[in-house]
């Protein structure tokens, strides 16, 4: 199973911060465990297409979250991956950073645009 972004993400305000209004959160079943994303990476070549780093993190879960960001911007269809298992984490680490958390602790982030999650069915 194949999850890509919702093209109505492209509308939204990223990579400021904003505000959203969440209307619906789904268990996303298939992704729990050892969810796959795929981030597209920046090349100097002028020879090569589209480049993804791939990788996975033991302990993820993966949520369908709805938000409204505005009255034009409606429904639109995230991904959130939750990290339930962060002990070998650095302490350092930047979600650590920005929620106020310590290894151990369990932290979610929505997926980030032109990516794309591989789950198994």
């Amino acid at each position: 199973q194949i999850l890509k972004e919702d093209p109505n993400v492209q509308k939204l305000p990223f990579p400021d911060a904003f505000n959203v209004t969440i209307s619906e959160v789904n268990q996303i079943n298939g992704c729990d465990g050892n969810p796959t994303v795929c981030h597209t990476m920046m090349t100097n070549s002028s020879d090569c297409d589209t480049v993804y780093l791939c990788h996975s993190v033991k302990g993820t879960t993966v949520k369908q979250v709805i938000i409204d960001y505005n009255e034009e911007i409606k429904d639109v269809q995230m991904y959130a991956m939750c990290h339930m298992n962060t002990h070998n984490f650095g302490e350092e680490h930047v979600a650590f950073r920005m929620l106020h958390k310590r290894p151990g602790d369990g932290v979610c982030h929505f997926i980030s645009p032109n990516s794309f999650l591989v789950c198994k069915n």
